[in-house]
This record gives structure tokens, sequence and C-alpha cells, in this order.
């Protein structure tokens, strides 16, 4: 204690310390019952189902560029998987082993993200619908940020709802929702 405070003073900042290092237990004992709520909930999965042997010599990918054709022959498929990126690609695993495969690239030339000449701030943060070939839409967003070493950075984002592709792949495709997922095939 210095010359100048009082005791009484002293014994306010201890009792606010306390205070505040009483919260915080509280909060990490929340934190802690979560962890274990979540541990227990991960050891309750069970393991997953052992993988079917796959011939990997038999199976074989065949590249459909036009999205009708590539609807006629997925609608038998066993499983639809599909991802987004740069393009949007989506694979049918048939039943025969062979993977039919239609992509689309999603950035293309003449897309109205970016004007020249320093247009309106506003304008070149709004949403910009983006209707693919194959029919699907989406929208896309440009965004603006400065990193922390102050340097200027642009992206795009691609604003899916993949509920919605899902349901309009089943819808496409002739597919049971079922066997459809977001995701990419490993052999």
């Amino acid at each position: 204690m210095s010359n100048n405070e009082r005791p009484s003073d002293s014994a306010a900042s201890l009792d606010l310390v306390f205070s505040v290092l009483r919260k915080h237990e509280e909060a990490l004992d929340k934190v802690a019952r979560r962890l274990e709520d979540i541990a227990d909930a991960i050891s309750m999965v069970k393991e997953p189902a052992a993988r079917p042997k796959v011939d990997v010599e038999s199976i074989s990918v065949e590249r459909i560029s036009d999205w009708k054709e590539f609807k006629e022959r997925s609608s038998s498929a066993a499983k639809v998987l599909y991802e987004i990126g740069m393009s949007f690609i989506v694979r049918a695993l048939m039943p025969t082993g062979r993977i039919l495969k239609y992509s689309e690239h999603i950035f293309k030339t003449g897309l109205p993200l970016y004007s020249v000449g320093g247009g309106d701030s506003e304008d070149l943060q709004q949403k910009h619908t983006v209707k693919l070939e194959c029919g699907l839409e989406f929208f896309l967003r440009r965004t603006e940020s400065i990193t922390k070493e102050g340097e200027y950075t642009q992206g795009i984002l691609v604003s899916v709802d993949l509920n919605k592709i899902n349901e309009w792949l089943a819808d496409q495709l002739s597919v049971e929702r079922s066997k459809i997922a977001s995701g990419r095939v490993v052999i």
C-alpha cells in the first residue's frame, strides 16, 4: 500500500479483482461443461460403416459439357456430389462404377462486379445474381478489406444456400435428396 492510499481503497480494489476472477471462473466452468458435453457426443458417434471394396481400375470419369445430357444420364446415380469454388462441379456416381462429371465456370468475363473510374462504392457492394448455363442461380458480392499490414485487398464472396442447391439438384436430376451431398470423390 502506498502512503497516499487509504486501506478502504485497497480493499475496494481487491474486491473488484476477486469479483472479476469469480466471473472468469464461472465462464471457464461453463466452457469446460460444454467441452465435456461435446466430448461425450463425439464418443457416442458410431464408427462409419465399412466402405465397399472398389476396383479402382474399373472406375472411369466421363466429362459431359451439356447440362441436359448430364441430367438425363445421371437420373440413376447412386450418389451425387457437388462443389462450388471457381467452378460449379457436379459428379454423379453411377452404379456401374462410372463417374459422370459436369462443370461450369462461375467467374465469367463481363461479370458486373467492378466499375472502372471509381463508381459509387455502395453500388460495388451490392449482390449480383449469377445464373449458370445449367440454370442454377446464386449471388456474388465484392468484398474489400485492409490487412493488419495496411494492404488493401479485394475478393468475391459466393453466397449459396447448400440446402437449396441440394433441393435444386434433386429436382433437376430426379434423384432422391438423400443421395446428394456437397463434397468430393476420394478414391
